[in-house]
């Protein structure tokens, strides 16, 4: 198990025991979850940096470093990995792809361009995690555009423009995305046309989506869950967790599902 944070440091631990096994600090902080691939755990951090550790030990193994603007988005994309390949998004607009063994890059791709005549304005940070779908990946950015990326030829197959910073999720032929106002969206994978749009929860300040016992669930900075129909975007349901708002999106799990609040707590609450 490895963890990360705020203080640059990358902790091996013993997934049985919590026992630390080694720690490497990496210059920047970890914000996303590493990967772990090709006996590698990967990490993007804050000073736009994608780092290789050797699994067992902590060894530095190989960078790739990218430039950073100097007001970005807080927050970070994961790294995913596919046919040798580690893809992740990048605060200055890019889609970034490279060998997983070397840490040579192979491409980046624009998601979001800067415009506007404030800084503000001209955030572009892609820090949802792309997903991988069969033959395609997909990435999506801050004032940028929601990509699909044929992986055989590395060309964009169709582009929308969207603007997210959270992560996201693939099912069947669907997109499920949160927008930049909070708003839920539902896009067919294949050619982004807009399914559904749900703009009940807009500033509630959601966490990224995630796909439960067959229905679509979203928590709030409120403390709610929210079950939607992931066919038309319609309520089936609402949870509250007594004004304790959500932090990431529910993980489930085989008698229920874990959820994490913005005060630090960890809960796990049953399906009746």
């Amino acid at each position: 198990m490895y963890v990360g944070g705020e203080t640059g440091e990358l902790y091996a631990l013993d997934a049985e025991t919590g026992e630390r096994l080694w720690q490497q600090n990496v210059n920047g902080e970890i914000l996303a979850k590493p990967l772990v691939d090709a006996g590698m755990v990967i990490v993007n951090t804050s000073r736009g940096e994608l780092v290789a550790l050797d699994a067992e030990s902590g060894e530095p193994q190989w960078s790739n470093a990218n430039d950073v603007p100097n007001l970005s988005l807080r927050g970070e994309s994961a790294p995913v990995t596919v046919s040798g390949g580690v893809f992740w998004g990048m605060a200055n607009g890019r889609l970034g792809a490279a060998m997983i063994e070397t840490g040579r890059s192979i491409w980046q791709i624009p998601i979001s361009t800067p415009k506007g005549a404030t800084e503000i304005d001209r955030l572009v940070d892609v820090d949802a995690t792309p997903v991988i779908d069969g033959d395609r990946l997909y990435a999506v950015g801050y004032n940028g555009q929601l990509v699909s990326i044929d992986l055989r030829s590395g060309k964009a197959a169709w582009k929308r423009d969207f603007s997210s910073a959270n992560d996201f999720i693939a099912a069947g032929n669907s997109l499920y995305l949160i927008d930049d106002k909070d708003n839920i969206v539902a896009l067919d994978a294949r050619n982004g046309l807009e399914k559904w749009r749900n703009s009940e929860l807009a500033y509630r300040i959601l966490t990224a989506p995630a796909a439960s016992d067959g229905y679509l669930v979203v928590g709030d900075s409120q403390g709610y869950l929210h079950w939607l129909d992931p066919e038309t975007g319609d309520f089936v349901a609402q949870q509250s967790l007594e004004g304790e708002g959500i932090a990431v999106a529910p993980v489930q799990t085989d008698n229920g599902y874990i959820v994490i609040t913005r005060d630090g707590q960890l809960r796990k609450l049953a399906i009746d």
